[in-house]
């Protein structure tokens, strides 16, 4: 007869309700209501903000270039923002997590009033200086004090897997948004192929990350929050060789990381820096508000 898994009887940290179970090893935890995945315990504030310093973008390179890691971003934002239904020239948009701003420079050169928020000082420093016109808020989205139902597209790149609670996170959200506004999801995906085959060193499983979806867990917060989904699939993320071997020096993976580095050493630079869409094991959920 199979073990039966050990509980925990605290809530779930997003929906509240019933106990636990533990999800594979280590310190992840499964709720039995709302299918969301967390970490527990879970680090404090203290340790979040040492996580959350300057040397938190030393893995995407050499973040004060125009060149190196800038070209992915854009990239990355360019195709997200290409899967919805493009708002009119003048529409606002609001990027959660705007790190240091290459989703507002995109947003900007559309026409649209870039507004972002994150909570690391250095990179709403460095977004001002790259976006002078985009409007800026340092903290938390909850306390940026932004007007309600005043968003036509919200953007979350990144984003949900750092939020204790991201239910309520989600809630905000939508509140955000103007009725019929459209919100861009990309988080991990526990249930990915590269979850099931890398395991416990997958590289989404981070400190910083406290909750993690699948399929289903993510349907149903983006329910709960008053949103509906319009669709929802395998997100593949803008990489070179030169960003990886960055990457993978500050998150290593067993023969990856010797494989990546010997690639950025030997092949020309010209080829190091071939952008290409590789799958990392995340998803892109496209949602819009109801009404």
């Amino acid at each position: 007869m199979a073990p039966v898994p050990p509980v925990i009887e605290a809530p779930c940290p997003s929906c509240n309700k019933g106990a636990a179970c533990r999800f594979g090893t280590g310190s992840l935890f499964r709720c039995g209501d709302c299918d969301l995945i967390f970490l527990s315990p879970q680090p404090d504030d203290a340790e979040l903000a040492a996580l959350y310093g300057e040397g938190y973008y030393h893995s995407w390179g050499d973040v004060g270039a125009a060149d190196g890691y800038w070209p992915l971003k854009r990239a990355l934002y360019t195709s997200l923002i290409q899967r919805v239904e493009l708002p009119p020239a003048g529409a606002r948009i609001l990027d959660v997590g705007c790190a240091t701003g290459a989703c507002l420079e995109v947003a900007t050169e559309q026409g649209w009033e870039a507004h972002g928020v994150d909570v690391n000082p250095y990179a709403v420093r460095v977004a001002a200086q790259r976006v002078p016109t985009a409007h800026l808020h340092q903290g938390t989205l909850e306390a940026a004090g932004l007007t309600p139902a005043s968003f036509h597209l919200i953007i979350l790149s990144d984003v949900l897997e750092h939020s204790r609670t991201p239910w309520a996170l989600l809630k905000t959200v939508t509140s955000l948004l103007v009725p019929g506004g459209q919100a861009v999801i990309v988080t991990p995906n526990i249930g990915s192929w590269s979850a099931t085959f890398l395991g416990r060193v997958w590289p989404h499983f981070k400190r910083e990350h406290l909750t993690l979806f699948g399929y289903s867990g993510l349907r149903r917060a983006i329910e709960s929050s008053g949103m509906e989904l319009v669709g929802i699939a395998p997100m593949p993320k803008a990489m070179t060789v030169a960003y990886a071997a960055h990457q993978l020096a500050s998150y290593p993976l067993p023969g990856a990381t010797q494989l990546v580095k010997a690639a950025a050493r030997l092949l020309p630079h010209r080829m190091r820096e071939w952008i290409i869409n590789i799958h990392m094991g995340e998803m892109i959920a496209i949602t819009r508000r109801v009404g």
